[in-house]
């Protein structure tokens, strides 16, 4: 049980991680638009 409970903290993690990296690359577009 403990392990699979590992495993799905390490993959909220890795959701969490790729959630930031969606997130800054939709934002930087946006400021890039802005100062233009």
């Amino acid at each position: 049980v403990q392990h699979q409970r590992q495993v799905r903290a390490l993959l909220q993690r890795r959701v969490r991680v790729l959630h930031r990296r969606q997130v800054q690359a939709r934002l930087v577009p946006l400021r890039v638009h802005q100062v233009s």
